[in-house]
């Protein structure tokens, strides 16, 4: 079981990854709406979202095999994946009062269950 667990975070953690490159990738430009929107039909982008995806699925299932609340819990992941992520590839300051405000975004996630 604490295998499929650490499955399940590691799953989840890609997951969150590969979306926030997506939208960094799609949004994260100097472009305006429209060229934004229409960045996301480009073959890269395309191929991160759906690798994203893929990592999705397998992670809701080796989540539902332990817990029915494997969708509430990848998104507590995402939350974290994607803090990572402005962090490390965005430049993001991480302050105490950011760090508080995750906890409190993950603490509502808990509570959804």
């Amino acid at each position: 079981m604490w295998l499929s667990i650490l499955l399940f975070f590691v799953l989840s953690f890609i997951t969150y990854t590969l979306f926030s490159w997506f939208g960094q990738l799609t949004g994260g430009g100097p472009g305006n709406l429209k060229e934004d929107v229409l960045s996301i039909f480009k073959p890269f982008p395309l191929l991160i979202l759906l690798i994203g995806n893929a990592f999705f699925a397998g992670a809701l299932s080796v989540g539902f095999s332990f817990s029915k609340d494997a969708i509430p819990m990848a998104i507590a992941v995402g939350v974290i994946a994607s803090f990572t992520y402005s962090a490390l590839f965005l430049g993001a300051n991480v302050t105490w009062l950011r760090i508080l405000g995750v906890a409190f975004v993950l603490v509502g996630i808990y509570l959804l269950k």
